[in-house]
């Protein structure tokens, strides 16, 4: 048995072995799954029999009071807020007067305001569906639990209070005075673009000096809109806040970042799902002082930017889990821009004019608001200038294409095609490279076996075969080197562009999500569903592999032969336009080492031919 073949065989049991570990760590993680469940039944079953000793037969009450948490050993504490927050919701319904509404609309979006606390309660986006279905509802926000640009810390002007609302159209004014003799206006103006522009005026009315006291102004909580993909869990609920003329790029306050915040925490190195007994279900992060720009919470397609002028002294973060599952999983989040506290002189008046964005995250809209919005598009597209702007040539063409071709399955495969000619003399030159290299093998076999007690010296012969036969040995990886970019910015764009939601191609219903197809008749080992297109992606590998040129290397041929099974596994629950991507550039692919196999390649080297010594 030579050694090439040992190292291939212990190659395939450490395959095996990981294989082995993830199958246990699956089992291990179904089982604590199974525990945590058990667990959650039995703190709802507690919390029921609680709040029915507590309350009686009073249903709404008993629904209220299976709300809280049960009280536990290993409970985390709730973090504290150090700066104002919403009032609670049982004292929001204290209001002298019924609550009014007045919505604003544009044909674009709809936007309703409130009476009680002046805030906006809802905005529905006309132009986007609620679900998949044609005859669906649109997208609405509903912010009943806390509305948008609400006031906390400044008496008589909070959730709590009575506000008078007037006007119509695209511009309302909210008014009130408060028992200090504090006079607020606010105009509300929706304009094109899901862009609402906000003007506070705070006037003292009084014959002293009014201190308008540190306050906050929240954004609306943003919920996941509605999914397929079962594991998407509210990892794609963030927020991100931009540093005010630091130079700095914004920063992302993603799923991690609150799980921790919750007190829940799980090893890097575990399969399983962390439990959540005894976790609060909403929190608050400590006020952060540091001037902000603007801020901004999203889910996968859509934002909502509030950015006032002359930014805000800090800001607090809010996060609230899913009430009705055993295992962490967010369900909102939110943010709310701190404002330092202002004196205000009798007749004195302070004026603070705030953008505010709530709609699509659309390149074409965002880049227009300025301060660098667009950045809550993606993390990396706040990277590096050179990928952001590829990213955004990327999402260009595709849109482009598809206003030629009105599919965006099409235009997919035609951004395929360009990248594919774009590098086809970098992958003509490569497989050029690895068919040399495969003539080579038998010179390089004689080398090995003549040097195989001296590795330098076989080394500095194999290098002076590459030079004779002019072979960059690098060549051939060169080709994946360069793409890789290319296809990392793909794979940005396609899993999170708004375009693609709820665009369907060929028997594809939707290109922003997994096909999904024969649900509940499908293997659990499949994900509980079909998906043709990663099947098809793992047999164009395998194809691929056999008309790659490649060396006799054994362990390069096993690595080549695993790549297919490991990209099915990544691929099977990415989004179908990926997929679509990935599956025709390796068409393409297989297209050009057909027509560089039929030209004949490169002329073998004769088998006689002899080295130097």
């Amino acid at each position: 048995m030579n050694m090439n073949r040992q190292e291939a065989i212990v190659v395939g049991l450490l395959f095996l072995g990981l294989m082995g570990w993830i199958f246990t760590q699956q089992q291990q993680a179904a089982a604590q799954r199974r525990m945590d469940q058990e667990r959650f039944r039995h703190e709802q079953r507690v919390r029921s029999e609680q709040a029915r000793r507590t309350v009686g037969t009073d249903t709404g009450a008993v629904e209220r009071a299976m709300l809280e948490p049960v009280a536990a050993s290993d409970a985390v504490p709730q973090l504290a807020a150090e700066c104002p927050g919403p009032a609670p919701a049982a004292a929001r319904r204290r209001h002298e007067a019924r609550e009014q509404t007045l919505t604003l609309t544009n044909g674009e979006a709809e936007v309703a305001l409130s009476s009680w606390g002046g805030g906006i309660a809802s905005v529905t986006l006309n132009k986007y569906r609620q679900r998949i279905e044609q005859d669906s509802e649109p997208v609405r926000f509903d912010f009943a639990r806390q509305a948008a640009l609400v006031f906390a810390g400044i008496p008589g002007l909070s959730t709590n209070d009575d506000f008078t609302l007037s006007g119509g159209g695209v511009t309302a004014t909210v008014k009130r005075v408060t028992d200090a003799g504090l006079r607020f206006t606010r105009t509300v103006s929706l304009e094109p673009g899901y862009r609402v522009s906000v003007v506070d005026i705070f006037f003292n009315t009084g014959s002293e000096a009014a201190k308008l006291p540190a306050h906050t102004v929240a954004l609306g909580p943003m919920e996941m809109t509605q999914t397929r993909v079962r594991g998407d869990r509210g990892q794609y609920l963030e927020v991100d806040t931009q540093p005010v003329q630091s130079g700095r790029r914004a920063e992302t306050w993603d799923s991690s970042h609150f799980s921790e915040r919750f007190g829940i925490r799980s090893s890097r190195f575990s399969c399983g799902r962390p439990s959540v007994a005894g976790a609060p279900f909403e929190i608050a992060s400590p006020a952060a002082d540091t001037a902000l720009d603007w801020a901004a919470v999203k889910n996968k397609f859509f934002a909502q930017i509030l950015a006032p002028e002359g930014g805000s002294a800090g800001y607090q973060l809010r996060a609230e889990r899913r009430r009705d599952a055993p295992d962490f999983a967010l369900s909102s989040v939110s943010a709310e821009l701190l404002f330092a506290q202002r004196d205000l002189p009798p007749g004195g008046e302070l004026r603070r004019g705030m953008s505010y964005y709530v709609g699509p995250k659309k390149y074409d809209l965002l880049k227009n608001l300025g301060q660098h919005q667009d950045r809550v598009m993606l993390k990396a597209w706040a990277g590096w200038g050179w990928y952001r702007t590829l990213c955004v040539w990327v999402l260009w063409t595709l849109n482009k294409l598809h206003g030629v071709f009105h599919s965006y399955g099409v235009a997919i495969i035609l951004v395929t095609v360009i990248a594919r000619i774009l590098f086809w003399p970098v992958t003509h030159m490569g497989a050029k490279s690895m068919k040399r290299m495969q003539d080579l093998q038998p010179l390089m076999a004689e080398i090995r076996a003549q040097h195989k007690e001296n590795p330098r010296k076989m080394h500095e012969q194999t290098m002076l075969l590459y030079r004779k036969h002019k072979i960059n040995p690098a060549a051939g990886c060169l080709p994946m080197l360069v793409q890789m970019p290319a296809f990392i910015a793909l794979f940005n764009v396609l899993r999170s562009a708004v375009e693609l939601r709820f665009a369907s191609f060929l028997w594809i219903p939707d290109l922003s999500e997994p096909e999904g197809l024969l649900q509940g008749m499908i293997p659990a080992i499949l994900g509980g569903e079909l998906n043709i297109l990663p099947l098809l992606m793992t047999a164009t590998s395998f194809l691929q592999n056999r008309l790659t040129p490649s060396t006799a290397d054994p362990q390069q041929k096993m690595m080549m032969n695993v790549m297919p099974v490991m990209m099915l596994v990544f691929f099977y629950k990415m989004a179908s336009g990926l997929v679509v991507y990935w599956t025709v550039s390796q068409l393409l692919a297989i297209a050009q080492l057909t027509w560089q196999r039929r030209r004949g390649g490169t002329k073998k080297t004769p088998a006689g031919e002899k080295k130097d010594s």
